[in-house]
């Protein structure tokens, strides 16, 4: 694994946000893949393990299937993992990103996939969703959720881990109030949460059951 790297991972990440378009996202993401685990690790970045026990704490079960949602190279599916969970599908928008996510040999099947796109997925419903860092400010929206929702199983729980500026200015908290009001969603915990502490980034957690 490559050595972390404080001082270069943070040049990585703030050079991410200068990036202009969806497909310059998307080809920065796949230069990124092989020092991405190296560089969250120097980042500190703890967002992976608290949404993964956020879902250990909600269900009783650990053998049913979990979609991890933007699983970028298997951080979440290795915080699941260690929470006992066993069944694990995975979805991203970069081929690089999954590449070293199938290396890492967490998950049943992954599958490249734009979550800004509605999802037609075979190993469908799931029991769980979990979608880690997925939210962005500029190319990802609330529209994730409309997109996944269909793939999870009545009464399944969905948790969702973001950055707190992108919470805010996507409306997140409206959002998911919305659905409640509307009785698509139950359940619904709101929480804040550490994110990346290197960066003093704050983040919010939130998990629901569908209804």
């Amino acid at each position: 694994m490559t050595q972390p790297d404080a001082p270069g991972a943070e040049q990585r990440l703030k050079a991410l946000f200068q990036v202009g378009s969806d497909q310059e996202n998307r080809t920065y993401y796949d230069q990124w893949a092989g020092c991405y685990d190296a560089d969250l690790t120097a980042l500190s970045y703890p967002a992976p393990q608290q949404a993964a026990r956020m879902l250990a704490g909600l269900v009783d079960w650990r053998d049913r299937p979990v979609l991890d949602a933007g699983c970028g190279t298997g951080l979440s599916g290795q915080a699941l993992r260690n929470e006992g969970f066993q069944v694990m599908d995975g979805l991203d928008y970069s081929q690089g990103m999954l590449d070293q996510a199938a290396n890492k040999g967490l998950y049943r099947h992954l599958a490249l996939a734009d979550l800004s796109q509605p999802q037609s997925l075979a190993q469908a419903p799931y029991a769980a969703i979990v979608t880690v860092g997925t939210l962005t400010y500029d190319f990802l929206g609330v529209e994730l959720v409309d997109h996944l929702m269909p793939a999870l199983e009545p009464d399944g729980t969905f948790v969702l881990c973001t950055n707190a500026r992108a919470w805010g200015l996507r409306s997140v908290e409206d959002y998911l109030g919305t659905l409640v009001q509307q009785g698509q969603i139950t359940g619904l915990v709101m929480r804040a949460c550490e994110y990346l502490p290197a960066e003093h980034a704050s983040g919010m957690m939130a998990a629901w059951r569908k209804c």
